[in-house]
């Protein structure tokens, strides 16, 4: 990624910085007060990158220590904006920039750091990655957490669509809190699929966490067992209900259903 500071003058304070994330690439202009002035296509290149690191409060559990990634995108609502950008280029003074935005709409802008609107995460900890499938209902067990606002929600996609929820178990505290450690079970078809969980708090939704359901499952798992019991009377109490074949037909019955098995 190359980058680029930008001074007000040639001796002057920087008011912002350029990238361009890859070759041939939109540029990205950010502002000291972080004002987007382009995005990268999608917005997907650029992000906040937060750490897990031993000065966080509350380490929460984790496959592995690597942080968290949310893309510029997620941000783009409140902090794209070229119009700003371009009188910044002009003037090169950010702030006066921005007081003349202020006076135009007459509200003052509110300071808020990326961190106050980050959405929650979620991280899928069992079954572990790989593993094959071959019910049609997947137990899922996952860690959300929120920095900010409590989580409101736990949704799961198979394919990108809705998928199916048999039942949610979540601790008796999950109301109101920022930390969801439950059970998902879920309803999965007989294929291989590809299933997303995603939180969702007041700032918006999580990146999905993903697991590929790799369908181990026999091609007639929709097959019940049958079984068959083929009761005949001969010797029957009343003379005239006496029968010669009743027995012999009960075991001919049990042979030609038996001719069927694994067919039906």
């Amino acid at each position: 990624m190359d980058a680029a500071r930008w001074p007000a003058t040639a001796t002057g304070p920087c008011v912002g910085t350029v990238w361009r994330t890859v070759p041939r690439c939109s540029p990205s202009f950010l502002t000291r007060r972080q004002t987007l002035g382009a995005l990268d296509p999608g917005g997907l290149l650029l992000g906040l990158r937060r750490g897990r690191g031993p000065d966080r409060l509350a380490p929460r559990p984790r496959r592995g220590q690597g942080p968290d990634f949310f893309p510029i995108a997620r941000f783009r609502d409140r902090f794209y904006h070229p119009d700003v950008i371009a009188q910044v280029l002009e003037t090169g003074d950010p702030a006066e920039v921005l007081r003349l935005a202020d006076a135009a709409r007459g509200k003052a802008t509110k300071t808020m750091t990326a961190a106050e609107l980050l959405p929650p995460t979620i991280e899928i900890l069992s079954p572990a990655p790989g593993t094959s499938v071959g019910l049609r209902h997947l137990i899922l067990f996952y860690h959300a957490h929120s920095d900010t606002t409590p989580i409101t929600e736990v949704e799961a996609r198979v394919d990108g669509r809705p998928a199916k929820v048999i039942s949610h178990l979540l601790p008796a505290t999950a109301k109101g809190s920022t930390e969801w450690l439950a059970r998902l079970t879920i309803e999965v078809p007989p294929r291989d699929v590809t299933v997303e969980l995603i939180a969702h708090n007041a700032q918006g939704a999580s990146e999905a966490a993903s697991f590929h359901a790799r369908w181990s499952g026999a091609a007639d798992y929709y097959k019940l067992d049958l079984w068959v019991l083929a009761v005949s009377i001969s010797d029957h109490p009343a003379a005239k209900a006496k029968l010669d074949w009743a027995a012999k037909d009960a075991r001919d019955f049990v042979t030609r259903i038996r001719a069927q098995e694994s067919g039906l």
